[in-house]
């Protein structure tokens, strides 16, 4: 009889240590050492007719991150990590001619989940579409998932899914 309370505590206790664990919000310092953490080539699918490789590099003696995608091509698009304040920011420079910033939402991110919300931009007006917000998951040490969320003429965008896997 002893064994069903036993059991009844240890699930009660692996349910509260999972809820807390996926929605434990995450520092900006921790946040900034997982993008560091990202340094090196990544391969993801084909996007656009062509693979969407990622090279992520320190830069700027370690106050930044680089993130390039689709190095080399007419698509290339680049986006630095930042810490500012009491929070982790992204510019991201598009191929579309425009430039949105980012920043971490502390309140969403967890420390295997990183949520940058839109917080403004340059030339946004001027281009129909943009992005608006992106997560990084990190599903493992050698994976990582990127979901990026337009906006087109003011309204929600597509949104799109990646996997990565470290070369």
């Amino acid at each position: 009889m002893k064994l069903v309370p036993t059991l009844i505590r240890s699930v009660i206790a692996a349910t509260i240590a999972l809820a807390f664990s996926a929605h434990a919000e995450i520092d900006s310092k921790t946040a900034f050492a997982r993008m560091k953490s990202l340094s090196g080539d990544w391969q993801g699918p084909k996007m656009m007719g062509k693979r969407c490789d990622v090279n992520y590099r320190v830069i700027a003696g370690g106050s930044a991150v680089l993130e390039t995608c689709f190095a080399n091509t007419p698509m290339e698009m680049v986006s630095v990590y930042y810490p500012t304040g009491k929070t982790l920011a992204m510019t991201h420079y598009c191929m579309l001619g425009n430039q949105p910033r980012m920043k971490l939402n502390l309140k969403k991110s967890t420390a295997d989940t990183l949520v940058f919300d839109f917080a403004g931009g340059d030339n946004i007006k001027t281009t129909k579409m943009n992005m608006h917000s992106t997560t990084l998951h990190f599903v493992g040490k050698n994976k990582i998932q990127s979901t990026c969320t337009g906006e087109e003429n003011g309204k929600r965008g597509q949104t799109h899914t990646a996997l990565f896997t470290r070369v």
